[in-house]
């Protein structure tokens, strides 16, 4: 059996929550969440949200959706759980842009340079009458947002943007979607064949 590097990743909340600072005039682009003060709870987010959680990070555009996704999963980077230190908003936007890109296979991903994503730490562990283990320390939840996706996508995963609303899916191997599934769920493909339906008239 094949395990997940991140299948025992462990991250924080603030259970109080967080906050947006503003966008000060003249300077755009450097809006922070930050967060409000709480006393940090561990959890782990692909074990609750699982192979979901990549896509719905990868479909983040606006402040507010980035906001709405640290409330619900937490920072994206260590700088997040620190107080008054905060991550930018554009740099998330970023990296869920990116993710995007990657998904869908993008031709533009051909020349671009090599890009820096995130840190692993690797140890050495050794017990008392045990032989040494190696173990990996997956450093932020970013970094398990990208080591997620890269299992899928080797695991014979594909992303597609939804025929009718135009967010990212996954189908294929271990989704419960064939591999040529154009609609993200039933809601979808129903309100897309209701709108392309032909017209009738009564003669």
């Amino acid at each position: 059996m094949t395990h997940s590097l991140c299948d025992k990743f462990q991250w924080w909340k603030d259970p109080k929550g967080y906050a947006m600072t503003p966008r000060p005039i003249g300077r755009p682009g450097t809006a922070r969440i930050e967060r409000r003060g709480g006393k940090l709870e561990a959890y782990r987010p692909l074990e609750r949200s699982g192979n979901a959680l990549p896509v719905l990070f990868s479909r983040l555009k606006t402040d507010d959706d980035v906001l709405s996704f640290v409330e619900k999963h937490g920072p994206l980077t260590r700088e997040g759980l620190q107080m008054r230190q905060g991550e930018y908003v554009t740099s998330i936007l970023q990296s869920a842009a990116l993710m995007r890109t990657v998904m869908l296979g993008d031709k533009m991903l051909k020349n671009l340079d090599p890009v820096l994503l995130g840190k692993c730490e690797i140890y050495l562990v050794s017990e008392s009458n045990k032989p040494p283990r190696v173990e990996w320390d997956v450093t932020s939840l970013q970094v398990a947002l990208w080591l997620r996706l890269s299992e899928r996508l080797l695991g014979g995963t594909s992303f597609v943007d939804c025929k009718h609303c135009g967010q990212p899916f996954e189908r294929g191997p271990g989704t419960g979607r064939r591999k040529d599934q154009e609609f993200c769920g039933i809601p979808c493909r129903t309100k897309h064949n209701n709108e392309n339906r032909p017209s009738r008239v009564k003669l």
